[in-house]
Order: C-alpha cells, then structure tokens, then sequence
C-alpha cells in the first residue's frame, strides 16, 4: 500500500445483482448470477480461485453456490467529469492560491483511457447541473484525449454551477442500455451533490437492476456549502452498494504561508500536478482497470425463495492470507421478479 503514497485508498465492498443482459438467461427465481471479487491488500484481484473457497449464507442459512467462473475481458466504461464550481478548489475566501485540483481531474481522465486493456470502450460526459458535453462510445480514445488537450488551458474560475452527481450517474447508466455484465461508470469528482434530489438508494438499486458498477476518484477536499457537506458522502454509498471502488486522492499541504492571508494557519492543502502526482494517477488507473476487467460469476440457488431485497453474506475461505484481502460482493439480493 506504502506504493501508493499520497493516495488514500479505499475499498469498497458493494452490492450488485445482474439482471439485464446477457445474464438475463441465468437468472431465474431458483438462481441468481452475482458478480464478487477477491482483491488482494494492494486492491489487486485474486484470480483462479474454485468454488469452494466461497461460502454464502442468507438469514444464517447456507446458500449452495451452484458456479463460480472468473470473467476476464475489456469492458465498457463511461467516464463522468465533474465540471461544477466546486472543482475549482480552494476559494478565495480561504486562500489566493490556485491549486491544479482541475489539472489533476484531466489527469485522471487520461491516465484511464491510455491505461485500459486494449478493446475497453469508452464513453463520457461532463457534468455540473446538468450534462454537457457528450463523447459517444468507441474503443479508440482518440476523442477523449483530444478533449482533454482542448480544456488543459480551462481557467479554474470557469468551472462554475451546482453539482447534480446522482442525476449524471442515473444519466450515464441509461447512455449504457441494454447493459452488459461489467459495465462501469468512473466518475471523477469531489463528492458534492446539491442539484439532484435523487436519494442514493434510488441510484444505487438503479444501478444494482442494471448490473453496472461505479468506481469513483474522489478529489476530497473540505466542501465550502453545508448542502455539499452533508451529501459529500452520499457517492461513497453509491459506490458501496453498486459493487464497485473507491480511491481518493487528496491534495498536498505545502510551505505556502508566503503567499496565503497571513492569518490563515495552518494553510489548507491544495493539489500539485507534479511527476509524483502522475505516477499515483498512473497505479490507480492500472487497478481500476483490473478491477473492472476481471472477476467472478457466482450461481446462487436462491432457496429460500428472495422476496424482497434482502442482505446476504458471502466468504472466502481456505487462503492464505485471507485476513489480508478483501471480498467485493452483492451486500444485497433482489428479488428475481425486480427488474
């Protein structure tokens, strides 16, 4: 973990159940198809594991795992950019220094489209508000980069608007109809949300019904509104319960006291787009990417029938160093007559 130095990683375990697509078929009210990971302490999945090393239970009861077989291929990917006011960074209220928090988010972007595995598809869209700017899925990142190259000189005065984060995640989700096991939203913010009046359990069971994943980089800083504050968390939950991952990347505190009000102390950290900064963006890029590449298809047999979403548990056993690794998995079961 020491590797990834400046770079708070968090794992998340979440929750998903894949209805749509091409695991439609397998889905039936005797089975269900989840998908779970086994991810290493460095955020690495496990491959190559057999069936038995799971183990299922529901209320106490054991729940025969029918199959477990690892799935390995690209996949599709829609980026979301976060282009609200508050991803200016610091304002000036705290400090007359521009920090590179945009820089850095552009960074991000970039270090995910060259790092995928050949063949990934991607899509994006910006947001604030609303939805802005539109790239439409292709396996050549070609467009994204040059957007990126077109917005590197973007003032930091000129992000502006509220932040409607679960709007865009909804929005994402159904740019990716009919799903496909493995999709995955990345979105590149900070966490805010004031503009949506979506509750996150409304985006976290759209996304569990749709079998789409969302993996967050989380820009954190201190939010500046009490409403961003008091929802700043609320993707955090999102991501818990889509089945995907978290990693924040938090700003620097530097001997910046020369030039910030005087009064200011201690000064409050800002990002620095440096060679370190990229190296972390790098590695966070590459397991992002093995993450949303690869992982397992386990068959459930669903006795007791599920009649409403239910919690559920699922373990590993028989490694090693299973104390050291973490289990992705559907923290809840839906029903097989939900959509």
């Amino acid at each position: 973990m020491s590797k990834f130095a400046g770079l708070r990683i968090a794992l998340l375990a979440g929750t998903l159940l894949f209805a749509p697509g091409n695991l439609e078929s397998q889905n039936t009210c005797s089975n269900i198809t989840v998908l779970a990971n086994v991810l290493d302490r460095r955020g690495i999945p496990v491959k190559g594991l057999p069936k038995g090393v799971f183990k299922a239970t529901y209320k106490g009861t054991p729940l025969n795992i029918v199959d477990a077989t690892y799935s390995e291929k690209a996949r599709r990917i829609a980026i979301l950019l976060d282009i609200s006011g508050s991803m200016r960074g610091p304002e000036k209220l705290r400090s007359p220094v521009e920090g590179d928090k945009w820089r850095v988010a552009l960074a991000v972007v970039a270090g995910v489209v060259t790092t995928a595995a050949a063949g990934t598809n991607f899509s994006m869209m910006t947001f604030a508000d609303k939805i802005y700017d539109r790239l439409l899925p292709s396996s050549d990142n070609t467009e994204i980069l040059r957007w990126i190259d077109s917005n590197a000189r973007r003032k930091p005065n000129e992000l502006h608007g509220r932040t409607a984060l679960h709007a865009a995640i909804l929005q994402a989700a159904k740019q990716m109809e009919p799903a496909q096991a493995g999709d995955a939203i990345y979105v590149v913010t900070d966490g805010g949300e004031n503009a949506s009046n979506i509750s996150p359990a409304h985006v976290y069971r759209a996304l569990q019904a749709s079998g789409t994943r969302l993996f967050t980089i989380l820009l954190k800083e201190p939010h500046h509104f009490l409403e961003e504050y008091e929802h700043s968390g609320e993707v955090s939950e999102i991501t818990l319960h889509s089945g995907g991952y978290q990693i924040s990347i938090a700003p620097k505190t530097g001997n910046l006291q020369s030039t910030l009000n005087p009064q200011l102390t201690p000064p409050p950290p800002l990002y620095r787009f440096d060679d370190a900064m990229l190296t972390e963006i790098k590695a966070a890029a590459a397991m992002l990417d093995r993450q949303t590449e690869g992982f397992y298809l386990l068959t459930l047999e669903s006795k007791p029938l599920i009649r409403k979403p239910t919690e559920w548990k699922l373990e590993v056993t028989q490694l090693q160093d299973s104390r050291e690794s973490v289990l992705t998995y559907p923290r809840e079961l839906l029903p097989c007559s939900m959509p």
